[in-house]
């Protein structure tokens, strides 16, 4: 079973302390003390997460980052453009805003939509069995409604509902 970790950003931090930079062999940098500055404020060590971890609390970080009305990063923005803009898929809403069961396709296309890998989706989504998404994107099972309903909101992708950063 994995733990759900509640990540606050200290007041005094903003995602565009962090610096991304693309460097010339397209090498995304950052200020590794503002990420520390971060974790530390958590009571989390760098040394306790994987790169797919640190990528994923990047994205989520500047997601609710540019949602609270905060300027853009153009490194960030250009990593997001560069994905295609839309979902291949039509949204179908329930009463309960639910989202239809989704086919394998467009679970890959909200996958690649979003830049995330495979491992990216599964620790977003809380999931310890990493072989899910592989299995969801071939057809091989096919996420319950509530954690497909997850996924389009944790990335920004629900055509009704938000997530909101409740800060003080």
């Amino acid at each position: 079973m994995s733990k759900q970790v509640k990540i606050e950003i200290p007041p005094e931090i903003s995602f565009l302390d962090l610096g991304l930079h693309k460097d010339d062999d397209s090498a995304i940098t950052y200020k590794l003390s503002v990420l520390n500055s971060m974790l530390a404020y958590n009571n989390i060590k760098l040394s306790q997460l994987t790169q797919d971890d640190v990528e994923s609390l990047l994205v989520m970080w500047y997601i609710s980052h540019r949602k609270n009305g905060g300027d853009p990063d153009m490194t960030a923005e250009r990593l997001f453009n560069a994905v295609a803009d839309t979902p291949k898929f039509d949204v179908k809403i329930h009463w309960d805003a639910i989202i239809e069961p989704p086919t394998p396709e467009q679970i890959k296309d909200l996958r690649q939509h979003t830049g995330m890998t495979q491992p990216q989706v599964a620790n977003l989504l809380g999931l310890s069995n990493r072989q899910l998404i592989s299995d969801y994107e071939r057809g091989n099972k096919s996420p319950n409604l509530q954690t497909w309903t997850l996924w389009l909101l944790l990335t920004g992708q629900h055509p009704t509902l938000t997530l909101s950063d409740k800060r003080s």
